[in-house]
This record gives structure tokens, C-alpha cells and sequence, in this order.
């Protein structure tokens, strides 16, 4: 495009952080914020379509959509929340949780200041593996359509 702003999406508090937009991008959009709040936005018109309320304490760094719908949020406080159909919070990391990716056959990878990269399972939350080898905080991660996982 020419770059021109399209929308401004306001409701935010603190700096946002983190972005993820669903699988086809027009159902819903997130933003993470330094205010522990996630929205939800229209993929088509950008109303603010509610929030997930999180803990004003902890910032909130990191949001991935897997293929079902259910968001992923990663935070100052070591944690990985979900918000599918069941709610639930993965433990593991021991810093605060700066990346999320979705990856094939099911995988989520964290990254974190604690510097491993964690691979849970989508699915249930189960922690699968930690990958150990960086010498400092890591601060993103991408996987590929092959599966492999960049750091």
C-alpha cells in the first residue's frame, strides 16, 4: 500500500506489545498490552469486539492464534495462558515469555528470557520438549511450512 493509516484501534492503557490476527485474518484480530489487557478486534471493521481482562501487574509480550481459533498470550510472569474452549495457564518457563509460535503437527513455541524455547502441545498444553543452547534471552521465534523452527 502507500501507507496511509487505514484505523486506529484505541483502547489500550500502556504500549502495545503483541499482535496476532487469526488463520484468515477476518474474523478477529488481538493486541497485547503493558496493561496485562488483551483485545479482540473486527478482522473487517475494527470495532473492539471485547477484552480479556489479564493481570495489570505483568506485561504482556506475546499472542498467537492456532488453527482452531484459540489465542495464545505470553507474559512477564513465565506464563502461557490459552483462552480456547478450556482455559488454561502452561508453567515452565522461569522468565517472562517474549515469543509464541504456532507450528505443524500441533506444536506451540515459547521463547524467553530464561533462554530455552519450550514446545507444548496445542492441544492440551502438554510441555513436550525444551531446547537449551542460546547464551541470552531469546526474543523471537518463527517456524516454517516444512516444520522447521527459527530463533
Amino acid at each position: 500500500t502507500d501507507g496511509t493509516l487505514l484505523r486506529r484501534l484505541e483502547g489500550h492503557t500502556s504500549a502495545v506489545c503483541a499482535l496476532a490476527i487469526d488463520a484468515d485474518g477476518t474474523v478477529y484480530s488481538a493486541s497485547g498490552s503493558g496493561d496485562g489487557s488483551i483485545r479482540m478486534w473486527s478482522g473487517t471493521d475494527g470495532r473492539c469486539l471485547g477484552m480479556l481482562e489479564g493481570n495489570p501487574a505483568h506485561d504482556l509480550y506475546a499472542l498467537a492464534f492456532a488453527a482452531d481459533g484459540t489465542l495464545f498470550s505470553g507474559s512477564s510472569d513465565s506464563t502461557i495462558r490459552s483462552d480456547g474452549e478450556h482455559f488454561r495457564t502452561l508453567n515452565g518457563h522461569t522468565g517472562s515469555v517474549l515469543d509464541l509460535a504456532i507450528g505443524t503437527r500441533g506444536r506451540l513455541y515459547s521463547t524467553s528470557t530464561d533462554q530455552t524455547i519450550r514446545v507444548w502441545s496445542v492441544a492440551d498444553g502438554t510441555p513436550l520438549a525444551t531446547l537449551q543452547g542460546h547464551s541470552d534471552t531469546i526474543c523471537a521465534v518463527v517456524t516454517s511450512v516444512d516444520g522447521t523452527v527459527y530463533s
